[in-house]
């Protein structure tokens, strides 16, 4: 490589680096804002993109999770793993909403907005339709012209009908919508904003997306940094640990910091982030279990006796001193750290106990272990509990996000141990009778009550290979402790 090709590298490099990219997201932040300021409708972020340009204090706490692969061409999809049903409340209550998601350079729409939403929007409102509705209802399908062609909206229009009929036969419930829905785009190039008429013919989907565009091979220099369009896309390639969460926390810190400092006040924000070793317990304190537990959803289906949470960080080396409020609940708890005892002393684990504590390895170990280790050792504690449930006894699964992997053991679990009616049963894993459907069924009682839920393709394909297995496959691997503390 010349040198030339070097200093040109170089400057590609910074031109995407973490100061430029803040910079960006901080401007297109302040869009943001103003446009949600001009609707009396809840704000929304979809994830993961979504959540750099849309301020906490102003959006909802709940996420829209639209990916942009189920609009990609010859891909489209309205996916039952994916309903986004909770916004229909919302829709409901305010009579609209607005997505918040951005894309890279090039692009004046991520293929999210551009088509996700419009198929969900055209799904559902024929699912409605489908069930009965109003007179004049409109279900068409409606796709931004400057961006989809007309030969990809007719090859999408095609499917609608077939998804629509497999949401109505799904086990998700759907509201009474008074109007459909009705998809609305907003981009920076938007020079005047949509009126929306709050008595008008649809309940507005406003799509808006957060970043200008700027063509390919070309920079555009303002304000002492390079614009990037897109900047909050793929995070992990280049934030250095900050998080969404993060930056609106240090907001003003992360934009006002010289780039020549900026890894100095990374450094800080994250050391300051509490640690597992963080605790304001004295050694000979015991720790509530509950208070390392965040967001707890019951799966209603099932009387809510099988609930899903995130876990927070907490100091896996004291789980010894972790108390129980009573004896009713059993907690499987999924943890990215290893317990120095666990790698030395393994240990059976006695039937009275309530509480199980699994080392997940992150990345591909994480995704081996979860079929060879995690599910065999935590389905039998799962199933031992279940033949006790009752109205006060109780099974609760957390992970590290609250979305995956403990996702995946309660779907696991939901299959093994209740019925199609969601009632719980004995469980001889060797007559449980496993399909596609049944097991498609019991992920949508789970997202129906929790729609972050989101576990991975490969999460559920391990699930799949579980069951499906051999028995003689399904044998502990001692990975994990267990303890009967309460």
């Amino acid at each position: 490589m010349t040198s030339v090709q070097q200093a040109l590298k170089e400057i590609r490099l910074e031109s995407f680096d973490f100061s430029n990219r803040i910079q960006s997201i901080d401007q297109d932040a302040r869009f943001i804002t103003e446009v949600g300021s001009s609707y009396r409708l809840p704000l929304f972020p979809n994830l993961r993109c979504g959540a750099w340009y849309t301020d906490p204090e102003i959006s909802q706490k709940d996420a829209a999770y639209f990916k942009s692969t189920d609009g990609h061409i010859h891909n489209w999809s309205f996916n039952l793993r994916r309903p986004n049903l909770h916004l229909l409340l919302y829709i409901l209550e305010y009579g609209g909403l607005l997505i918040v998601d951005s894309t890279t350079r090039g692009k004046r729409l991520p293929d999210a907005l551009s088509k996700t939403v419009p198929i969900w929007c055209a799904t559902i409102n024929r699912a409605i339709q489908i069930r009965g509705c109003p007179l004049n209802w409109d279900s068409d399908l409606y796709t931004p012209p400057s961006v989809v062609s007309q030969s990809e909206h007719t090859q999408i229009e095609t499917f609608i009908d077939g998804w629509a009929r497999d949401l109505v036969a799904s086990f998700y419930d759907l509201p009474c919508l008074l109007k459909p829905l009705r998809p609305i785009w907003i981009t920076p190039e938007t020079t005047r904003l949509p009126v929306i008429d709050s008595d008008g013919p649809f309940y507005p989907v406003i799509c808006i997306s957060a970043s200008r565009v700027v063509e390919a091979g070309t920079n555009l220099r303002e304000g002492g940094f390079t614009y990037v369009q897109g900047a909050g896309d793929d995070h992990e390639t280049w934030s250095k640990g900050i998080t969404p969460d993060l930056f609106w926390k240090h907001r003003s810190e992360l934009v006002q910091t010289d780039r020549d400092a900026i890894d100095q006040l990374i450094s800080r924000i994250l050391s300051s982030k509490p640690s597992p070793s963080d605790s304001s317990h004295q050694p000979a304190e015991k720790i509530l279990v509950e208070s390392i537990l965040s967001d707890i959803t019951p799966v209603k289906h099932v009387n809510s006796c099988l609930s899903i949470a995130k876990l927070s960080s907490f100091d896996v080396e004291r789980f010894s001193d972790l108390i129980l409020p009573d004896n009713t609940t059993a907690y499987i708890l999924i943890s990215p750290t290893p317990p120095p005892s666990l790698l030395t002393n393994p240990v059976t684990y006695p039937s009275s106990s309530n509480i199980l504590l699994h080392h997940l390895p992150p990345g591909k170990k994480g995704q081996l272990s979860f079929l060879t280790s995690l599910l065999p050792t935590c389905l039998p504690f799962i199933g031992r509990k279940s033949r006790n449930l009752h109205d006060k006894n109780k099974i609760l699964i957390a992970c590290e996000s609250g979305k995956d992997a403990s996702v995946g053991l309660a779907l696991a679990a939901l299959q093994l141990y209740f019925n199609n009616l969601g009632d719980p049963i004995e469980g001889d894993i060797g007559e449980v009778d496993v399909s596609k459907a049944s097991l498609q069924m019991r992920l949508q009682w789970i997202v129906a009550s929790r729609p972050e839920a989101n576990p991975s393709r490969t999460t559920l394909k391990r699930v799949n290979e579980y069951l499906m297995s051999d028995r003689s496959f399904r044998s502990v691997h001692p990975t994990s402790t267990e303890s009967g503390v309460s």
